[in-house]
């Protein structure tokens, strides 16, 4: 802005002239060589601004107007010019100088905008899948502080737990309050205006949601400068921004669901692959019967389970199954198949009821506490004797096939955790040349097909009748692969387990 001597004081040119000083300079001479002895201009202020000459003598005074630009010329000496000419030139000047600042304010707004854009862009880049919450909210406030120009900048999350805010820090209560109450109020998506006259901050607060879909993730709060109004192309900015940190957030809350899940999944895969290795993958090799098992989980985890123990006497096997399933199950399965191998090489006499009376007193507890039971059947070889014993608690299937007749071993005590003392005594099982004993779970006759019709026991029991000419290995496959058949297409729903013990027969 250019400085002039004046008749009081040293004023500057108005605007928007002074955007175009030289011209009006070069102008007010020409004048000068035309004949006038001096050259200023009125101001709104009353003071006048001498371009050229002396403002002395007499004077023609020729007022002009546009849009955005008017006031007076003043012309002294005795040379008298064409007032409308006068006009015409000065209306001329005003209106390159209005056309100067239009087109001043286009370009910064045109850098303004570059700027946005830029910063949209860089915003654009933020990758919410490689940021927590709290980082991710730290990141985008400073960018939205960035983009809106405003004196501070807050982003809640959710039920406010987080937050982030940058610039004038000492608004955070204030912003805070509002952010709450707004946020209590089931707001709308689109910013609200609170005007500087309506909060104890003195400027406008402009808030928005912060939504994806048909979720809310938080609020933007923006506290504008003081003296500035959060004008409509700045609400619609704020909008702009609050739709893009919305879904931001929402991929961000979808990562770290996925993250979790992830993790979940990883720690029960891992707990079922611990629980499962609690399972023999050996055979035994016992006097006088052969033995084979195979346990097939529904899920990552299961809660099926078998084992057996060479003992001193001869075998130990067993088969159980937890109510309920996944990795409670196998949690409760563990502990369970554990505490029968334990209580198994415990005992040096071939009685199933006395090691199912020490796994129910080291477990009852915990099953009883968790609410949860285990149906558990054991059976004992003597080889020395050839003898077969067996101690159910509510267990089935548990079946006996000799000479082609089949029956089922009925259970003699409840499942493990119903009760806080069991009593019985075992079965003795006349056990021959070619008798098998099958022990199950209910996750292989109950396998559904298509139509929803069950396997159902009568085939466990044809399977398991045909089994004298077959050997135990065999017969568990071919279980399997009926029960695969029968399911075709149907997803498994239960674990699926089975053992059995034959009779070697002598050659």
């Amino acid at each position: 802005m250019a400085k002039f001597i004046t008749r009081t004081t040293q004023v500057s040119l108005p605007s928007p002239l002074d955007l175009i000083e030289n011209k009006v300079l070069q102008k007010a001479e020409s004048l000068l060589a035309e004949g006038s002895s001096g050259v200023c201009l009125e101001l709104a202020s009353g003071d006048d601004v001498t371009l050229a000459g002396i403002a002395q003598g007499p004077s023609q005074r020729v007022e002009y107007s546009v849009p955005g630009c008017r006031g007076a010329l003043i012309v002294y000496g005795s040379m008298h010019f064409s007032t409308q000419r006068l006009r015409h030139d000065w209306e001329l000047l005003a209106s390159l100088a209005v056309k100067e600042l239009e087109l001043r304010r286009t370009t910064q707004s045109l850098l303004e905008a570059n700027d946005q854009m830029l910063a949209l862009y860089e915003l654009a880049k933020t990758s919410a899948t490689s940021l927590g919450v709290e980082t991710l909210l730290e990141t985008l406030v400073a960018e939205a502080s960035r983009l809106i120009e405003c004196q501070s900048c807050m982003l809640l999350y959710k039920d406010t737990a987080s937050q982030a805010v940058v610039g004038n820090v000492a608004l955070r209560s204030e912003l805070f309050a509002l952010a709450s109450t707004w946020q209590e109020s089931s707001p709308e998506r689109n910013a609200k205006i609170i005007r500087a006259s309506e909060t104890t901050l003195g400027v406008d607060v402009g808030l928005v949601s912060l939504v994806s879909g048909i979720e809310t993730f938080g609020t933007l709060v923006v506290a504008e400068q003081p003296g500035q109004r959060i004008a409509t192309p700045k609400r619609k900015l704020m909008d702009a921004v609050a739709s893009h940190f919305g879904g931001l957030l929402s991929l961000s809350a979808m990562h770290e669901t996925e993250v979790q899940t992830a993790i979940l999944q990883r720690d029960v895969e891992t707990a079922g692959l611990l629980a499962d290795k609690l399972m023999p993958t050996w055979t035994p090799e016992v006097a006088g019967i052969e033995v084979a098992a195979r346990s097939d989980c529904a899920r990552l985890a299961s809660g099926d389970f078998f084992t057996y123990a060479v003992t001193s006497y001869g075998l130990v096997a067993a088969v159980g199954d937890v109510s309920g399933k996944g990795l409670p199950a196998a949690i409760v399965m563990a502990m369970v198949s554990s505490a029968t191998t334990a209580a198994a090489h415990r005992y040096d006499q071939p009685d199933p009821t006395e090691i199912l009376q020490a796994v129910h007193e080291d477990v009852f507890a915990y099953l009883s506490e968790a609410g949860v039971f285990v149906t558990l059947v054991i059976a004992t070889w003597d080889a020395e004797q050839q003898s077969l014993a067996v101690a159910n608690a509510g267990h089935s299937p548990v079946l006996l096939a000799s000479k082609g007749f089949v029956r089922a071993i009925a259970a003699q005590d409840p499942p493990l955790g119903v009760l806080d003392a069991i009593d019985s005594m075992p079965e003795i099982v006349p056990f021959e040349e070619g008798d098998v004993l099958f022990m199950g779970s209910d996750g292989l006759a109950e396998q559904e097909n298509s139509d929803g019709k069950q396997l159902g026991y009568g085939k466990l029991e044809s399977l398991v009748a045909g089994a004298a000419i077959t050997s135990s290995e065999a017969l568990v496959e071919d279980i399997f692969a009926e029960v695969e058949r029968h399911g075709h297409g149907v997803a498994q729903d239960d674990d699926r387990t089975a053992l059995v013990v034959k009779r070697k027969q002598e050659i």
